[in-house]
Order: structure tokens, then C-alpha cells, then sequence
């Protein structure tokens, strides 16, 4: 069964990648995967800032998974 999860990267508040995409063996050559690619600085703007109030609430469950122990993300 295929399955869609979401990666988003930030790169230089430049440049946003919202993909499926894991690289890894399966994720580069067997999957389906997306990938859509964001420069326009005011949509970069409003994702970091969803990102920000996401990834700082507590209530947000995940955010125990993804955090390492010094606050920044495995």
C-alpha cells in the first residue's frame, strides 16, 4: 500500500519544498511521490509563520517526536 506523508523544508526563507518525498531507495525510484517548490516570499512568509505557531504549541502532539533534545528538530 502507498502512503502520503508531508516534508516541508525552509531553505534561506528563499526557497520552500512542500513534498512526500523521503530520499531514500523506494522514496527516489518506486514511490509516487510530490513535490512542489514555493519562491514566492510572501507564500514562504505564511508558511513559515503556520510552521512556527504549529511546531510551538504544546497542545500538538508530534512535536514530542520531532524534537530533539535541545529544541531542535531530528
Amino acid at each position: 500500500m502507498r502512503q502520503l506523508g508531508g516534508r516541508i523544508n525552509f531553505i534561506d526563507n528563499k526557497i520552500t519544498n512542500l513534498r512526500s518525498l523521503n530520499f531514500t531507495g523506494n522514496g527516489t525510484r518506486n514511490n509516487y511521490e510530490t513535490r512542489i517548490r514555493i519562491s514566492d516570499r510572501k507564500a514562504i512568509k505564511e508558511l513559515v509563520t503556520e510552521f512556527d505557531a504549529l511546531f510551538h504549541n504544546e497542545d500538538y502532539l508530534e512535536k514530542e517526536l520531532i524534537e530533539g533534545e535541545e529544541g531542535t528538530v531530528c
